[in-house]
């Protein structure tokens, strides 16, 4: 690494956060005569202490928020916390419970016994974490404006989202009906999705919804649970583990069989559920019972792929088109002993034979048979069967069609068949329904999540075609990163349908206004609360939350309504009018941030929100999307999770700016990125370098002189960089922009001085355009080169960056020229072994070759015979056909290069870079023209390529 006695990254970094803090510079207010930015990232869940996942997203918030800074807009970038749920609760919960391993979690921060303890107030455990990741948000260099920062328990923040929901109703958007939603076992209600805000395992499970197929046994219904109730009429067996203990429940009047996990998942989700005894698997194997809707007597069979956890723990047997089923079929089918065992007749189980059930193109009338066999499945261990299942299930459902076997439901699809089939059943009482989720969840709590029933839940009624059709018209419109969220913005937009918006039970967050038994969610709560960052900067001011009112919100946000109503519960008209003047100055938010589990999260409801509720001149008019940090092996960091440094840690490590360079240079933010320590300490050795590249720039002594060609060359070059820096951010596309400010930028300032360039003037103004440039990204060292090393007045933060001049840059010109023949003749040196060199000789094409390639480019399929046969033919070409053939056959592989290449005047090139050439590799240099040598090495100068002979 290169090191720098004069370089302590973590002074540096302290050092310019004191100096912003004292000046206040992230406090930005109303500037009429300036352009506004607002942007924001997704407000943090306070559960534990930020990591280096966490961090990425919010850089990228700052270094667009800076760069904006620098373009001369007035940028608003506020901050809040996100309490509500019942994440708080837990973690209070585990301190109330001397839970030693997270107590330690904590001390393991330096937080003292006494504070500790305070924080078994769930209140005060927000605050203390609403105050450390501020904190943590200042040391990594954020410019946020903390004077917006609220929490969603704070007084004034509920009568924001109280009013937020009487819109809703306004809009009839509002509505009530069963619901089987996810509920933790302790807690009640929680929310389960990839931004893991209620729960700590399960982010990504699905709710399923099983049809329970009634099999008649005796006075008894055994219970099975399918995803595909379709496929009813090739049952031939059912399979139950013999080793498992069964529960038999009375629903209702009925006695059912099921796994004992799931006679405790339906008593959340059915009334008048009742134990009543149990029996062993084993005692079923080998009775028959009568299947549903095809009425016809199926054996019972054993098989270990049971899972008690799923469904009923009971599985329908489909071999037709089910690769397990088949297998286990086939197992017993092959095995007399394994039928004795069980004492099951080996004939009789050779007989069942398997039945087709759906014609599915590119597969005959059996293909789990057929898929089996493809992949050489040995029997129902076999792990290739999960591959085989995906496959057979989605070429079925989606593309398949009912047999002749189907009864009324023949011929149709079997997308359609489903439900048809499947309410048939449950409206003749041979079937019934249950709710599952795909896998484990876990509350934040540690206790189970389950599948429970509301009868009076509410929900926002996103499914409404006004509104999908105005949020869908408003998301074509906005800027919307990466691509492929943007593609399919408006389908996720459409997929998003009626969401419960609130909870039953003891949670954080704000009551709901039409029936407070009910606790508003942490989804709902978190749409529109962007505009709310405008009302909160003035909450020192607000003396009492009751004086947002309704009638204040409808004025300040919606223009309705007066100043009289909207000062009727005592807010001064003054302090009304200024809220509502910063309202309208910033708003609409310009760019929201998020994870990329905010996709089908957050950003939906954040869009209909806007729409449903504000006026079209305040809807959104950006998202960004980024991926996560994940650690080795692709696994998402996480706090729930541990395994992952928390930030303090890091910073003392490597350094904010090293941090925030990894994070912006690593890669698209579009794609997940390893976190590892060598990878970040290169980055930190980038900004030494960098540090050290300044300090030489500026003791290099220039005469002022203008020099022509290689000056317009620097101003073209800087220029092109500038603009696409600039085009670069404000399309998210941070690595580029890192590329141009951090390596390439500095590399075309050296070569300018290396080709004796000695234009003072124009080196000083793009050092500090770079540097500026830089500062979005490491606005630390930023700061500490322009103010010790440039020795420039003010905060380089609050400089601006002037408008790039448009210019175009050729392919090759004549400095690219330059290098990629210095390069070329290093090559040759290399190879031949020359230490030192006594003369190069360069010997330039003739012109008539340059035409030869331009009319081989104007044949776009490239086809040699067609070309060869157009060059013989050609006039301008006629006396050089003894050569043509042996210069198109050395070089025809070459000529796609040349496209998009203009033609260079190379004598002229060479003969002014001579000296610098010649100094340069300490040797003459002599430059000739191809026709004016006769040395057979002339003849293989190409276009833009001369010939090199070294002596």
């Amino acid at each position: 690494m290169v090191m720098t006695t004069e370089l302590n990254l973590n002074q540096i970094e302290l050092k310019w956060q004191n100096a912003w803090n004292t000046a206040k510079i992230s406090h930005n207010d109303i500037e009429q005569d300036k352009q506004k930015f607002m942007i924001i990232f997704a407000y943090p869940y306070p559960t534990g202490f930020l990591h280096t996942g966490h961090m990425r997203g919010y850089s990228y918030a700052d270094s667009l928020a800076r760069y904006y800074r620098l373009r001369g807009k007035n940028v608003c970038f506020p901050c809040g916390l996100h309490v509500t749920g019942n994440g708080a609760i837990a973690k209070a919960n585990k301190i109330k419970e001397n839970d030693q391993d997270y107590i330690n979690y904590l001390k393991s921060a330096n937080i003292s016994d006494a504070q500790i303890q305070k924080m078994t107030d769930v209140n005060e455990y927000a605050t203390y974490f609403g105050n450390n990741y501020m904190n943590i948000f200042n040391k990594f260099g954020l410019l946020l404006d903390e004077r917006s920062f609220v929490k969603t328990i704070d007084p004034i923040y509920k009568q924001f989202i109280s009013w937020q929901f009487h819109k809703l109703k306004d809009k009839g958007l509002l509505i009530q009906k069963p619901y089987y939603g996810t509920a933790c076992v302790k807690c009640g209600p929680v929310a389960v999705d990839p931004s893991e805000a209620d729960i700590s395992k399960g982010g990504t499970a699905e709710k399923n919804e099983y049809t329970l197929l009634k099999f008649k046994h005796n006075d008894k219904f055994i219970i099975c649970a399918t995803l595909r109730p379709e496929t009813v009429f090739g049952q031939t067996n059912l399979w139950i583990d013999p080793e498992v203990e069964y529960a038999i429940i009375q629903v209702n009047t009925e006695q059912w069989i099921c796994s004992k996990q799931c006679a405790i998942k339906l008593k959340y989700q059915k009334d008048n559920v009742k134990d009543i005894s149990t029996i062993k698997g084993s005692e079923l194997i080998g009775k028959t019972v009568n299947a549903p809707e095809i009425h016809r007597d199926i054996i019972v069979l054993p098989s270990k792929f049971c899972d008690p956890n799923i469904g009923t723990g009971i599985v329908t047997s489909v071999p037709s088109d089910a690769p397990h089923d088949w297998m286990g079929l086939y197992d017993l089918q092959q095995s007399k002993e394994l039928c004795e065992q069980y004492n099951l007749n080996h004939d009789q189980i050779k007989q069942i034979n398997v039945i087709p059930i759906i014609v599915t193109p590119g597969w005959g009338d059996s293909p789990a048979v057929e898929i089996c066999n493809k992949l050489n499945i040995k029997n129902q261990s076999d792990p290739k069967l999960e591959q085989a299942k995906k496959e057979i299930y989605k070429s079925g459902f989606y593309s398949g069609t009912m047999r002749d076997n189907a009864n009324e439901f023949s011929g149709l699809k079997v997308e359609q068949a489903k439900d048809k089939i499947k309410d048939k059943m449950l409206n003749g009482n041979e079937a019934d329904f249950m709710y599952d989720l795909s896998e484990e969840v876990l509350c934040r709590c540690g206790a189970e999540v389950v599948i429970k029933r509301v009868d009076d839940q509410w929900f926002i009624d996103y499914s409404q075609d006004w509104l999908n059709k105005e949020s869908v018209t408003h998301a074509k419109t906005m800027k919307v990163k990466p691509d492929e969220y943007y593609n399919n913005l408006g389908s996720t937009l459409e997929w998003f349908k009626e969401r419960p918006c609130a909870r039953l039970g003891r949670w954080m967050g704000t009551k709901f206004p039409f029936d407070e038994k009910y606790t508003i969610e942490a989804i709902s709560d978190s749409t529109l609360y962007p505009i709310f960052y405008l009302v909160s900067k003035y909450q020192t001011q607000i003396k009492n939350h009751e004086w947002l009112s309704i009638d204040f919100f409808d004025y300040v946000f919606l223009g309705k309504g007066d100043i009289k109503k909207a000062c009727e519960q005592g807010m001064p008209e003054r302090l009304v009018n200024e809220i509502k003047s910063n309202v309208d100055y910033w708003y609409p938010l310009d760019i929201n941030i998020g994870g990329k589990e905010h996709k089908t999260v957050h950003f939906p409801p954040f869009i209909k929100n806007h729409v449903a509720i504000l006026p079209k001149d305040k809807l959104p008019k950006g998202i960004f999307v980024n991926h996560w940090v994940t650690g080795k092996g692709g696994s998402k960091l996480s706090k729930s999770k541990g395994g992952v440094k928390p930030v303090p840690e890091v910073l003392e490590q490597f350094g904010a700016d090293s941090m925030r360079l990894f994070y912006a240079n690593i890669g698209s933010p579009s794609i997940d990125i390893e976190f590892n320590d060598q990878t970040v300490d290169k980055y930190k050795d980038k900004l030494f370098k960098i540090f050290n590249w300044f300090k030489a720039i500026n003791n290099v002594k220039l005469t002022g002189e203008q020099t022509p060609g290689i000056d317009e060359w620097l101003t073209n070059r800087m220029n092109y960089n500038l603009e696409s820096y600039c085009n670069g951010l404000e399309n998210f596309n941070l690595k580029k922009c890192t590329d141009l400010a951090f390596y390439q930028m500095q590399t075309d300032i050296d070569w300018y001085i290396k080709r004796q360039g000695q234009n003072s003037k124009l080196v000083n103004e793009w050092v500090r355009n770079i540097l500026k440039m830089m500062s979005a990204f490491t606005p630390h060292i930023a700061e500490e080169i322009w103010s010790e090393t440039l020795n420039e007045k003010g905060f380089i933060t609050n400089s601006q960056l002037p408008d790039p001049i448009k210019v175009m840059i050729k392919e090759i010109d004549q400095e690219t020229y330059l290098k990629n023949l210095m390069d070329d003749i290093l090559n040759i040196q290399k190879i031949a072994k020359i230490e030192q060199l006594n003369k190069i000789k360069l010997y330039v094409a003739r012109a008539w070759k340059w035409n030869a390639i331009q009319l081989a480019l104007e044949d776009k399929e490239l086809n040699y015979g067609n070309i060869f046969k157009k060059l013989m033919n050609t006039p301008e070409l006629t006396e050089h056909k003894p050569q043509l053939a042996g210069f198109m056959k050395r070089n025809f592989k070459r000529i796609p290069n040349y496209k998009n290449v203009e033609s260079l005047n190379e004598i002229e090139i060479l003969t002014q870079a001579k000296q610098f050439l010649e100094n340069k590799f300490g040797c003459q240099l002599e430059i000739c023209k191809e026709e004016d040598s006769t040395d057979k090495k002339a003849e293989f100068a190409m276009p833009i390529k001369p010939a090199i002979k070294l002596e």
